[in-house]
């Protein structure tokens, strides 16, 4: 390994580790380096899901906003029939306020939320879950796999309601 790191050294012209008779330390530049790498390694792994979800657009993770008020009441009853419905892609929870919710929806950090109405119908697709002022969104750019998303937590709540 020593000789790997030497020869990246000599290839980028700069210290990646201060070496002492006892200790081995990373040097400013070198802490730059090694976090540029992690950042570069986080970023292939997202290429790699997203090859992965052009064969399966179901792998990877479920990003599921709720708000705080109808969580605690719905998250119990709805989690393991989404876990049974889609067993491959792992439920990644965020309570939050609907405008909070919708904003990360709009921006891609979440793909489904559960919301209160009213609130501006531009952008997600919405379906109402039932009489309450509640609606599924689903951001539209995912519509490949919306439509499926959005069933799944509709029969979930279905099977916890019905």
């Amino acid at each position: 390994m020593s000789v790997s790191i030497k020869k990246l050294e000599e290839e980028l012209n700069t210290k990646i580790f201060e070496r002492k008779s006892n200790q081995i330390s990373l040097t400013s530049v070198g802490e730059r380096l090694v976090k540029q790498a992690q950042s570069i390694i986080e970023e292939s792994n997202k290429m790699q899901l997203i090859a992965d979800q052009g064969t399966d657009p179901l792998l990877g993770p479920l990003r599921l906003g709720i708000i705080f008020t109808i969580g605690p009441c719905l998250l119990p009853k709805i989690v393991r029939v989404i876990f049974d419905a889609v067993p491959n892609m792992p439920l990644v929870l965020n309570e939050d306020f609907t405008n909070v919710i919708l904003e990360k929806l709009r921006n891609g950090s979440l793909d489904a939320g559960i919301l209160a109405e009213p609130f501006d119908m531009n952008g997600p697709s919405h379906t109402a879950l039932y009489d309450e002022d509640f609606v599924i969104a689903v951001l539209a750019i995912i519509n490949y796999c919306s439509e499926h998303i959005s069933q799944v937590i509709i029969l979930a709540l279905k099977r916890c309601f019905y």
